[in-house]
């Protein structure tokens, strides 16, 4: 049987489990809640139920649950974020349903159930990669004969690209008189689209704003308490066409952390990042004040990560194409966040730059915030600069 029909075994039974799971978190729920199945609250959950099953297949699909997945931890952070999204949009259908009598003490006792089933079926079901059925190569040693020889044999060529063959992965198929050529070119976005991806940074940098203003109290205590003032420090970032604007973050350093060293990437337990910054890094949170810089339009949600003007042209002169970065405007979250870490390479960063840059579109903006969600639960991605770097293997569309 070929490594194919062996995932698709594997990915059936998943979605099989998927199904049952959903229903039966919120049957457990129900025993744990009121010690049985009250009659009218049971025939509420019947409305609802066909609906559970089949929102946790689709909302599983969309968090990547039926790949390879790396690590528990990305199980169980993948795992709770996409039961949030089902116990969301189950009580919005109980609204419209009318199935009023359907407890949310019941709705809200099947989201941590539904997440630990979930998460227990892929640690019990997954697994890595065969290696029996992957055939490793780079770019430049790749012989078209040996491409259909192993894929006749039922192997996959996993390719190592160059950032030519990288782009060439993003081109069209286009017919012409005389044959078959590619088409390449960034994914420029039509205007209903650019109204509409200014609409969501609006709105999610209203809404980024509004729990700035609710954390900062807290937050701006904690740092003063555990290294004094300033609250906050700016930087320096290059942004769109290569333009320099500031960015706003919560200090998570020492106020003298750069002082005679410049600018250097934090590593993996820096003695510069303070007590408290180690959880707001870890969280995300000091990342929380460039809701502003999303709102003035110098950055926008999903993008390029903006890099320092003196790593950026340091890295410009290093790396082919990094340039490319500045095509579009930055953002605060990416692919390379998302499949990444915070050490991955800068030239790996480059790859899912271009990726998101080359096949550009609102659903993949959409799928990126949403797996953002699951990311904030891995503290490991914000690990620094000595941590393995992580390759992506998700083909984004």
């Amino acid at each position: 049987m070929s490594s194919r029909a062996r995932w698709g075994a594997r990915q059936y039974l998943l979605v099989f489990l998927d199904v049952l799971i959903g229903p039966l978190s919120y049957l457990l729920a129900f025993y744990i809640r009121f010690r049985g199945l009250p009659p009218a609250n049971f025939h509420a959950f019947e409305a609802v139920a066909v609906f559970v099953a089949v929102l946790g297949v689709g909302v599983n699909s969309l968090y990547g649950l039926y790949e390879e997945i790396g690590s528990r931890e990305e199980a169980l952070a993948l795992s709770v974020t996409s039961a949030f999204l089902v116990l969301v949009l189950t009580m919005s259908l109980s609204f419209f349903l009318r199935a009023f009598a359907l407890p949310r003490s019941a709705i809200l006792l099947a989201w941590p159930l539904q997440a630990v089933l979930y998460a227990v079926v892929r640690m019990a079901f997954g697994k890595g990669v065969d290696e029996s059925t992957v055939v490793r190569r780079r770019a430049d040693q790749l012989v078209p004969q040996d491409v259909l020889n192993e894929t006749a044999a039922g192997r996959d060529i996993v390719l190592e690209p160059d950032l030519v063959t990288l782009l060439l992965s993003t081109a069209r198929i286009v017919r012409l008189p005389d044959g078959v050529a590619l088409a390449l070119s960034a994914q420029e976005m039509h205007p209903h689209q650019r109204i509409l991806r200014r609409t969501i940074d609006l709105v999610l940098g209203l809404l980024g704003l509004l729990a700035l203003g609710i954390l900062i109290i807290p937050i701006g205590l904690l740092v003063i308490l555990d290294s004094g003032r300033p609250i906050f420090y700016a930087q320096e970032r290059v942004g769109l066409g290569e333009r320099v604007f500031r960015i706003h973050k919560i200090r998570t350093m020492r106020k003298d952390a750069e002082q005679g060293t410049g600018a250097v990437l934090a590593q993996a337990g820096d003695e510069r990042v303070t007590g408290v910054g180690k959880f707001l890094r870890a969280t995300r949170l000091d990342e929380l004040p460039q809701v502003w810089n999303v709102l003035r339009g110098e950055m926008s949600i999903v993008g390029p990560r903006p890099e320092r003007p003196e790593l950026y042209e340091e890295y410009k002169q290093s790396i082919p194409g990094y340039a490319a970065r500045t095509l579009v405007r930055p953002g605060m979250t990416g692919l390379a966040q998302v499949y990444g870490t915070y050490a991955t390479q800068p030239g790996v960063k480059l790859q899912y730059d271009l990726v998101y840059i080359f096949r550009y579109s609102l659903g993949l903006d959409l799928f990126i915030i949403l797996r953002t969600i699951s990311v904030l639960l891995q503290p490991s991605k914000a690990r620094g600069a000595a941590q393995e770097v992580q390759t992506w293997t998700h083909s984004a569309h």
